[in-house]
């Protein structure tokens, strides 16, 4: 295994014994090596592909975390073209809020402007009951299964709420309401809602002079450019949370370990050498 070659049966004997040692080591020291190796290898496929809580991380980025979010009127609007503001309140203490400046034209329902908002944010589409009842089932991608969900007396839906000096419960369907130049479209995700209108509204203010920032003074801040075709996702934790720290916290241990091996080996030939 050295190459050194004993010349009498003393140097025999004397040799046999670290050779005997590298030989066992040998296969140990390869499988730490490739333990490690797979350790690295799997922290990094971790960080490079995108699971569930990835893309709420992702996502969740890419929106607003100001208090009062508002959203950005184009400068410029061709003859008929009308803003309305689009309030997506993904409910709860610390939900998402997404407000985004919808250009419409004048017929325009709720639900085809709750489409615009999901098309220039690059989230999926509203989905609505298989049924045909048109009962709204999702906003940008959530929840992603169920309908209007019944838990005893109480559902989990969202309600639909029309701006103006105040929120105002909405009694009809995002289909049969016909939007016009000022309007502001709410809707709110409730986990434990009555479907009536003592659910609260949304957590922002009603009036499209409070949500709508003309586009010379929004250029000084920061807004939120479209998503990836991923669900929105209720909550708004940041992209650097715990997973992306022990994903770290891996490779870093695992590079540590190699690095140490690397010079264990180094040293174990080179003592093998002298022999």
């Amino acid at each position: 295994m050295t190459g050194h070659r004993p010349s009498s049966a003393q140097g025999l004997a004397a040799d046999t014994t670290p050779a005997v040692a590298t030989r066992r080591t040998g296969p140990l020291m390869r499988t730490v090596a490739v333990t490690a190796v797979a350790a690295v290898a799997t922290a990094v496929v971790a960080a490079m592909t995108p699971g569930t809580i990835d893309r709420a991380a992702a996502s969740t980025a890419r929106q607003s975390q100001d208090p009062s979010p508002t959203c950005t009127v184009p400068s410029h609007l061709a003859s008929g073209q009308s803003v309305v503001a689009v309030v997506a309140d993904f409910g709860g203490a610390n939900g998402k809020i997404i407000v985004t400046c919808v250009v419409t034209r004048p017929g325009d329902s709720g639900a085809q402007v709750l489409a615009e908002q999901a098309a220039l944010l690059g989230y999926p589409a509203p989905r609505y009951d298989e049924s045909g009842s048109g009962l709204l089932c999702a906003i940008d991608g959530y929840p992603t299964s169920g309908c209007g969900t019944q838990l005893g007396d109480h559902y989990a839906y969202w309600a639909y709420w029309h701006g103006g000096k105040r929120w105002q419960y909405a009694s009809g369907g995002a289909g049969e309401w016909k939007v016009s130049t000022g309007d502001v479209e709410g809707w709110r995700f409730e986990s434990d809602g009555s479907a009536t209108p003592a659910d609260p509204p949304p957590r922002v203010p009603s009036s499209s002079a409070a949500l709508e920032m003309p586009a010379k003074a929004a250029q000084t801040t920061t807004s939120s450019p479209p998503s990836t075709g991923q669900p929105a996702g209720p909550t708004g934790h940041s992209g650097n949370g715990r997973g992306t720290n022990l994903t770290l916290f891996i490779v870093g241990t695992a590079l540590v370990v190699l690095i140490g091996i690397a010079a264990l080996l180094r040293a174990r030939r080179a003592s093998d050498r002298v022999a």
